[in-house]
């Protein structure tokens, strides 16, 4: 006897057997009846129904008492409401919520995908598995109240034999009323979704919330979701996973332990509790996201649209979260913020899950915006299109602030990116620096209203694989950058690519970096073709210029005080009248020190030396102004924006310095009065062993520094003779090194005993200290043989050419009093 048993043979839900005597036994199941072991079963709503344990489903109860409610704030970013209901009826009009999971395919394009299943809760791209659900949905004819939802979502995955359940989503089909009941919520590509989640373990699942229509009592309309109009957040929690076929998983902003407490594992996409002091929403000027995490304060972009976030005629502060795609934001001048967040677990572009906005923020290509840039989660954003942000007003805004995980500035060829500063921590991440867009990638710090220094310090990656990336401070992104734009980056600088400073203002340097292919001091021009001047880069850490070797084009290297660098430094390879390399450092009497890796630093003008030394971490470079040879003093600002003497004199030691024909020591000396202080009152240049060859006379620039730090008279400034070991030492020899007088020699000889050293070793120019000062003493240099010491000596009376020279200035007007010194051609200005 066989039993033959036909599953699915009619709608019955056991099988139908019947008897083939004496031969073999089937057992069939009804044809046409669904197989629950073919099902995933997901409860899920904002709260426990009368059961306890049950999610909300059929019938569904609002809570007697007071539940959490997702919300929405106003278009002003002021008042909070619940998200709108849907009606009785079949049309749906209440606000969104999707039941849906992160996909780490980043084509979401195509048929495959792959469900995250990292304990990284937001890392990938958003993908729905329903798409008509809303916010009170109707039961059996009666209405959810607003904020609330609750629904029964099965999944089939029949295998493709019956083709009514094969890769399907059904809600609320145990439900009576037929409004309520959703039978066509198929989202494109549905049935690669559910195969692929059935595929895995553990793949998180989680909901997303919309408001529609922000500022409107609407929902979903003929439009649907609208960039700029519509603001979402997203729920995940660690616990809730794909229960697989035949299972079920219950989802609730409550715990299931306890049902009148929320579930402490939840988790938002965009956390408003934790950035309501940082972040900011909507047109009322600075309101904050507020500290209730139940809200949907994340602007929804479809990837290509244009947005207008003014606060008169657009959607103000806002925030973005996994920004791709393209489009122009434009601020205008209103001061807004945009904040743009990444979940952890987005990586860089090389690894496929950064999120990479290739769209312009700009006013127009022309125009400038203020908008403020904040970067939050520990994911990477990247930026690759125009940036154009700059600060309008005395509130400071356009800049960009690096909170936490990783900005990559990455502009694609012909793109150009430019912001006020660079600001904040970058916790868990860094910026990084990408010249896989463009060879020249270049950041400019315009600083068009900002005085103070502003500091970053988080982490610098120099990333890409074109050579060099660029870092211009200073450099016109403003409309009135000036020299004493002063950046600050303290965290670690790393990388294989070169860092090249440019841009007339000031960085400092102070981690412990370790960027390993050297650092350049360049001029720089623009896409405008415009020079931007390579101003002063300061080594405030003894690795701050990472390894290899350092190459001053145009602008100055300081070491601040009490640091010694160890790399090599070098000048620019050729010499040219539109360049000029300036070595400098040291605050007061505490020492800036180049060790140049043991060799010889030669100041001088032949290829692969340095210019010009200049003690202090200001720079001082003679220019023409009007009809004077008059001085200019650049990076001269402390922290707070105000002119500080500190940085404008210093001590700088060379251990082993050359002093050759055509090279220029810019002195500066702002106090004439005795019993000052070398180093404090006057610059310093020490060393350990000193050449000077016969190729000419060293250069000596006598400049009178003002107590503010400019171009000006010094103090106490009374005539008097200053003469021998009473004068002022300006270069300090250490007494146990070598002096190499290379044929530079007085009577035949080289000195060996203290005395005045003839004009055959040093050229003075004393012009400018004379035109400020009001005084035609003349100044020479006196060396001291002990110590190994040379000293500038001031005698009161002048010589007779110098009277010849100050009368011809009085008696014809109009003469450019210009003093035709050398390296004037290189000016750094």
């Amino acid at each position: 006897m066989l039993i033959l048993s036909f599953p699915y043979l009619m709608n019955c839900s056991r099988p139908f057997n019947f008897v083939v005597s004496g031969i073999f036994l089937f057992s069939l199941s009804v044809l046409g009846q669904v197989d629950t072991s073919k099902q995933t079963t997901i409860n899920w709503g904002t709260h426990f129904g009368p059961a306890g344990v049950k999610q909300l489903g059929a019938p569904y109860v609002n809570p007697s008492g007071t539940a959490q409610v997702l919300q929405s704030l106003d278009a002003a970013g002021t008042n909070k409401a619940s998200l709108v209901s849907d009606t009785i009826g079949s049309t749906r009009i209440g606000d969104l919520i999707e039941l849906g999971f992160f996909d780490l395919d980043t084509d979401n394009s195509d048929t495959t995908f792959t469900p995250n299943t990292t304990d990284d809760l937001f890392k990938g791209i958003w993908t729905p598995l329903t798409s008509l659900t809303t916010i009170g949905q109707q039961n059996t004819g009666s209405a959810v109240t607003a904020g609330y939802f609750g629904f029964e979502t099965v999944f089939s995955d029949h295998d493709t034999y019956l083709s009514d359940f094969d890769n399907t989503a059904r809600t609320n089909t145990t439900s009576s009323g037929t409004n309520y009941v959703i039978t066509d919520d198929q989202p494109t590509n549905l049935r690669y979704m559910i195969e692929e989640l059935n595929a895995v373990s553990n793949a998180n699942i989680g909901m997303r919330f919309y408001d529609v229509n922000v500022g409107s009592a609407t929902g979903l309309d003929s439009d649907g979701k609208t960039s700029g109009s519509t603001r979402y957040n997203t729920i995940m929690n660690t616990g809730w996973d794909w229960a697989g076929k035949g299972g079920i998983l219950n989802m609730s902003l409550y715990d299931s332990s306890n049902p009148t407490a929320l579930d402490t594992g939840l988790a938002f996409e965009f956390d408003n509790s934790t950035y309501n002091s940082t972040a900011y929403i909507g047109t009322g000027g600075t309101n904050s996201v507020g500290t209730d995490d139940y809200v949907a304060t994340i602007t929804y972009h479809d990837g290509n649209d244009n947005l207008d976030l003014t606060n008169s005629s657009g959607i103000g502060d806002a925030i973005f979260s996994g920004l791709d795609g393209t489009g122009t934001f434009n601020g205008g001048n209103d001061g807004n913020q945009i904040t743009l967040n990444s979940g952890t677990g987005n990586t860089v572009p090389s690894g496929d899950l950064g999120f990479n906005f290739s769209g312009d923020l700009f006013t127009n290509s022309s125009t400038s915006t203020d908008l403020t840039i904040l970067k939050t989660g520990a994911g990477v954003q990247t930026l690759s299109g125009n940036i154009n942000t700059a600060d309008s007003d005395s509130t400071e805004s356009g800049y960009l602030n690096v909170a936490e995980g990783s900005l990559s500035l990455n502009p694609a060829s012909g793109k150009t990116q430019a912001v006020e500063f660079i600001t904040g921590a970058a916790t868990n991440g860094a910026l990084i620096l990408d010249n896989t867009g463009r060879s020249d990638q270049a950041i400019e710090l315009g600083f068009a209203n900002t005085a103070e220094k502003k500091t970053f310090s988080g982490a610098v990656t120099l990333s890409g694989s074109n050579t060099e990336n660029i870092i211009n401070v200073g450099g016109g992104a403003g409309t009135v950058a000036t020299a004493d734009a002063h950046q600050e980056f303290s965290g670690v600088v790393s990388g294989a690519e070169i860092l090249k400073k440019t841009g007339k203002g000031k960085l400092t340097l102070t981690g412990s970096n370790t960027n390993s292919a050297g650092v350049v001091i360049s001029k720089f021009t623009d896409d405008n073709s415009q020079a931007r001047d390579g101003g002063i880069l300061v080594a405030g850490h003894a690795n701050a210029l990472g390894s290899g070797t350092t190459t001053i084009e145009h602008g100055k290297l300081a070491v601040a005080g009490g640091i010694s660098v160890t790399n090599t430094i070098q000048g620019q390879a050729t010499n040219g009248t539109d360049q000029k390399s300036v070595v400098g450092g040291g605050v007061g009497n505490s020492v800036g020190t180049i060790t140049n890796n043991g060799a010889i630093l030669n100041i001088g003008d032949g290829n692969g030396e340095i210019d010009l030394v200049s003690p202090g971490v200001a720079l001082a470079s003679s220019m023409t102004n009007g009809t004077n040879d008059n001085q200019v003093i650049v990076g001269n600002h402390n922290d707070s924006g105000v002119d500080t003497l500190a940085n404008s004199i210093g001590t700088l030691k060379i251990n082993n310095v050359g002093l050759k024909g055509g090279g220029v020591f810019d002195w500066e000396i702002t106090n004439f009065a005795g019993n000052n202080s070398a180093g404090a009152d006057w610059d310093v240049l020490q060393f350990d062993d000193l050449t000077f060859d016969g190729s000419g006379n060293f250069d000596i620039n006598i400049f009178s520094v003002a107590s503010n730090g400019s171009g000006g008279a010094t103090s106490n400034f009374a005539p008097s003779n200053k003469l021998g070991t009473s004068g002022y030492k300006f270069l300090d020899g250490s007494g146990s090194g070598t002096i190499t007088w290379g044929g530079l020699t007085m009577g035949g000889s080289a000195p060996s005993a203290s005395g005045t050293l003839d004009s055959g070793y040093f050229r003075l120019n004393q012009d400018v200290f004379s035109y400020y000062n009001g005084n035609f003493g003349n100044w020479d240099v006196y060396y001291d043989h002990s110590g190994k010491d040379f000293y500038l000596q001031y005698t009161v009376v002048p010589e007779p050419s110098t009277y010849v020279m100050i009368s011809g200035l009085l008696l014809v007007p109009g003469l450019n009093f210009i003093r035709k010194m050398r390296k004037n051609s290189k000016s750094v200005n």
